[in-house]
């Protein structure tokens, strides 16, 4: 009797939990609030702040207990504040067009966040403690001068999709070794490649079914080693190589390769 009320208990202290949980459509229809201080007039009824060059983030902010998503555009700071990691309910966290080079290691603490999207902020590290975000299943990192992903990456067991554009710096090869670990990963984002030829430890990252890799900055990129290495994924489903120029006859020829080895795979390869 006594094991039963105590599995009752766990149950009801679960579900209180994650009864400020919505799914992206529950969210969608709830208001989007864009001051702090309009959604401080109802803090019960906020779960989506989205600012836009705001001067700093108070304390104040914490009162949004049940916030599910926060937004930070273009903001007057330059650095995110050490309580949010505070924010018990956040999955969905966005930053972008920021002057913010280091996160701090308390945004490990957001046990329930889902998405992270650090864009254009000039980010140089993660943190070293960033598989403590247990349910994190999107990573973008667009645009900026990470050089190196820690070997903490590793245990991002819901790791769904990452997105490493435009980081000119970073070390492709190590990242793709430590990115091969993860279970569910399936979507790699690899816009504005930086290097003339992929690592070949690309192929370890057997679960690919999206890749995107266009403009390749350096216009130098070896399309056929790329094609090669590409063809041996074989989960593969999407393909995105707009940008990347080739002469149109190869073009061709590489599109029905790689259609022929993954019969149904859909490759995109738009010139700009």
């Amino acid at each position: 009797m006594v094991k039963v009320v105590v599995g009752i208990l766990i149950g009801f202290a679960i579900s209180g939990c994650n009864r400020h949980l919505l799914t992206e459509n529950e969210l969608k229809s709830k208001q989007e609030y864009v001051s702090i201080a309009k959604a401080l007039e109802n803090p019960e009824d906020v779960y989506s702040l989205n600012l836009h060059m705001p001067d700093s983030l108070s304390k104040d902010i914490l009162k949004l207990r049940r916030l599910n998503e926060l937004d930070i555009f273009k903001p007057n700071f330059i650095s995110l504040p050490k309580f949010i990691g505070r924010f018990k309910n956040l999955q969905t966290l966005i930053v972008l067009d920021a002057k913010i080079k280091i996160i701090p290691s308390e945004i490990c603490e957001l046990k329930k966040l889902k998405i992270l999207r650090i864009w254009n902020s000039g980010l140089t590290e993660l943190p070293n403690q960033i598989d403590k975000l247990k349910n994190l299943e999107a990573l973008e990192l667009f645009a900026n001068d990470i050089k190196q992903l820690p070997q903490s990456v590793t245990r991002l067991r819901q790791l769904k999709e990452i997105g490493l554009d435009s980081n000119k710096n970073l070390d492709f090869y190590d990242s793709f070794g430590k990115l091969a670990q993860l279970p569910k990963l399936n979507y790699l984002n690899i816009n504005y490649f930086p290097l003339d030829t992929l690592p070949r430890n690309i192929i370890a990252l057997k679960n690919l079914q999206t890749i995107t890799l266009w403009n390749n900055s350096s216009g130098r990129l070896n399309i056929k080693d790329m094609i090669e290495k590409l063809s041996k994924l074989q989960k593969l489903k999407k393909l995105d190589l707009s940008g990347n120029p080739v002469d149109k006859k190869l073009k061709i020829y590489y599109v029905e390769m790689i259609e022929k080895q993954h019969v149904g795979c859909e490759v995109i390869w738009n010139s700009y």
